[in-house]
């Protein structure tokens, strides 16, 4: 059977779906996955946009280019730390996707590509001009996950998919503040700007949207059907109701540190530790046993109101009118996960 899947992702609503599921596949089968993102933007022509902004504003590159890579590499290593999967994280540039994807798989071994479908027909089914052209190509299997047209529960599958790329970017910041957390132990002087910035991001987007969503919509449904996960949904409402005055009480710690930085920097280290331990721990807990209770036990109708609610659930730190500044954050979050080697990208 297979042992070693290439799943390319590019950070899309589909591309999420097919890595849950690339995910699910994976550990039934006790394979390990790479995760693929192919820059298209960078080429060797200095008459490309990405060119130009990497000779003329190189931090500007790192963070919009070479930063888009990190963050969407770091949600997926996420969802597979979560559930515990053996994988590596690739990053290619080429031109073109499919023979980034092609030459990849050769060069690491793959025994199977998974990849999600969308546009044209193809011997009766949907498939992405990328898709055809990998299986057209490819001398290894290629596993083609269906697309939403072919999806029997297209309101399940939407929910389930928001809500765990939400968990993913709430767990790349966790990661973050684990770095930040060994940076002190290691008696290094952390950017404060930026771990403040990061807990703006915490309170505005976990506690204030994606919680809340939870708590009105998802949890009312599952008590609705079943008791079974009342004590679990109980526990886990205590904690989002007590979100915003630990948040309160780190950002307090933070702001001593700035003061004197040695005195406070063990405190600092414990405290965001805690914080990122708990926020994953919850995580944790909703995808391992609480959506798939939710899967078993809601009704299709179920779904579909819920679905019409997460359905405007964006994240506002990239949607406002502050958008670029908090999507440049939220890269340059992800890029100091990589640079501090808790994911390696090859």
């Amino acid at each position: 059977m297979y042992r070693h899947i290439l799943v390319p992702t590019d950070g899309s609503e589909l591309s999420t779906r097919t890595t849950s599921r690339a995910i699910d596949f994976a550990k039934q089968l006790g394979a390990r996955i790479t995760f693929l993102y192919v820059n298209t933007n960078s080429t060797s022509s200095l008459t490309s946009d990405a060119s130009l902004v990497q000779l003329l504003l190189p931090e500007q590159y790192e963070f919009e280019y070479l930063g888009q890579a990190s963050e969407i590499l770091a949600k997926v290593q996420v969802a597979a730390v979560i559930h515990q999967i053996d994988f590596q994280c690739c990053v290619r540039s080429q031109s073109h996707r499919h023979e980034a994807i092609l030459k990849t798989a050769t060069e690491l071994g793959c025994d199977l590509i998974m990849m999600g479908s969308r546009g044209q027909r193809f011997a009766g089914t949907t498939i992405g001009s990328v898709t055809l052209k990998v299986l057209a190509a490819s001398s290894i299997p290629v596993l083609v996950s269906s697309n939403e047209k072919n999806d029997p529960y297209p309101s399940r599958s939407k929910v389930t998919s928001i809500i765990k790329d939400e968990h993913r970017a709430i767990g790349v910041i966790c990661y973050a503040l684990r770095a930040y957390a060994q940076n002190l132990r290691d008696g290094l002087i952390i950017d404060t700007d930026l771990l403040r910035t990061i807990l703006v991001y915490l309170g505005e987007f976990p506690a204030k949207f994606h919680h809340p969503k939870e708590d009105a919509y998802l949890f009312p449904a599952i008590k609705k059907r079943t008791n079974k996960f009342d004590e679990m949904i109980n526990a886990l409402q205590r904690h989002h109701a007590a979100e915003e005055g630990h948040l309160k009480s780190l950002l307090k710690v933070v702001i001593r540190y700035s003061n004197s930085p040695k005195e406070v920097e063990e405190e600092l280290a414990t405290i965001i530790e805690q914080a990122a331990f708990y926020e994953l721990r919850h995580i944790t807990l909703e995808e391992a046993e609480l959506i798939p209770g939710a899967i078993k036990h809601l009704l299709p109708t179920d779904w579909d109101e819920i679905a019409r609610a997460f359905s405007s659930n964006g994240d506002p730190c990239f949607e406002s009118e502050k958008g670029r500044n908090y999507k440049l954050m939220f890269s340059r979050i992800a890029y100091v996960l990589h640079c501090n080697k808790s994911g390696e990208y090859t």
